[in-house]
């Protein structure tokens, strides 16, 4: 049977039909399902009906960069006299600026420090303790420092020495008490973006602002979509070449839009680090998962008719037209359904 691909008569409705016509991916067939006297047997390519899960996905412009930059500011008073270089990468342990000459050092946890750390000076006394204290215990334990065999986050004489230990190797004065403007507390490792103060100016003030070191997705969603992908939601990111990458949502943060309006920024990192380090453009597309159907039968897309009388239908090899039910379009498939429509049965698709 001869057949073509063309866009839809216009009495066919429905927007995504229209569109789907438009693109080639519909075929238009002039009868119905019920009585084709002319049916003669196809000569064309078939397929099979599957049983499948099938997931729409909303495919939404991303920007590839290092996330969304974060401002520093310094504590403390006192001068700048030495700051990095835009692009620096300053991991745990690093320098990050100076103030006074003397050493700021990058941190890594959730919790900066808000107030000086030190052991009781009377006996008895209660530790310190808090989340900044689980901070400067975790970061100096992995910078190789004794921080003692307490498992709670208290400021212990251990964890008092090991910061005296750890003031002398980076040029502090070695007092065993953690002042909060000695170091800076950020989720990781930093690069730095760009640097807003000068050598000479008061260090309390904005400095510099810096990003994740490890290449990131930028999404901008409406309210909605924002609410509807939360922190660890999994996406696919599609860079420019056609290569899909397994991310999720690392953040959504908010930020004024060009229009005005709050947007929801979600930040997208790739399950495999360095996934995105290959991109030859920064222009991707992020495919958030929608709807899901289960364990529904599905045809290709280009094997879907539309007929002229109104709905759809497939074609068997010999000619015949069955009408289907269409529901989820998805990643090149359909879910249909109707009588005779059987996993595995054998229709004709587009040649």
């Amino acid at each position: 049977m001869s057949r073509r691909r063309t866009a839809l008569a216009a009495g066919v409705t429905g927007v995504l039909v229209v569109a789907l016509a438009t693109a080639g991916l519909l075929w238009f067939r002039s009868g119905t399902a019920d009585a084709d006297p002319e049916a003669t047997p196809s000569t064309g390519p078939t397929t099979t009906v599957q049983r499948v899960d099938l997931t729409d996905r909303q495919l939404v412009p991303g920007t590839l960069g290092f996330g969304v930059p974060q401002t520093v500011t310094g504590r403390g008073g006192g001068t700048v006299t030495a700051l990095p270089a835009p692009g620096a990468v300053v991991r745990r342990g690093e320098q990050l600026y100076r103030a006074d000459d003397e050493p700021v050092t990058l941190l890594t946890g959730g919790t900066p420090f808000f107030r000086k750390l030190a052991v009781p000076k009377k006996a008895g006394e209660a530790y310190l303790t808090g989340n900044d204290v689980a901070v400067l215990k975790k970061n100096l334990d992995a910078l190789g420092y004794y921080v003692g065999t307490r498992q709670d986050p208290a400021y212990t004489p251990a964890l008092g020495e090991a910061v005296r230990q750890w003031q002398d190797d980076v040029g502090l004065e070695p007092t065993g008490e953690l002042d909060p403007a000695s170091a800076v507390v950020l989720p990781t490792a930093v690069r730095v973006e760009s640097v807003s103060a000068a050598l000479g100016d008061p260090a309390d003030a904005d400095l510099m602002t810096v990003t994740s070191t490890a290449r990131t997705v930028s999404v901008q969603l409406d309210a909605v979509q924002g609410a509807a992908h939360p922190v660890g939601a999994a996406v696919t990111v599609m860079l420019a070449d056609g290569t899909a990458v397994p991310g999720e949502v690392a953040s959504v943060g908010t930020q004024q839009g060009d229009d005005g309006a709050q947007k929801s920024v979600a930040v997208i990192a790739a399950d495999e680090p360095g996934a995105f380090d290959g991109a030859t453009s920064d222009a991707v597309r992020v495919a958030f998962a929608g709807t899901t159907h289960e364990d529904v039968l599905a045809v290709p897309v280009s094997a879907l008719l539309a007929l002229a009388g109104g709905g759809y239908g497939v074609e068997l090899p010999d000619g015949t037209l069955l009408r289907v039910k269409t529901g989820l379009f998805a990643d090149g498939l359909v879910e249909v359904s109707g009588d005779g429509v059987t996993d595995g049965l054998t229709v004709v698709d587009a040649p």
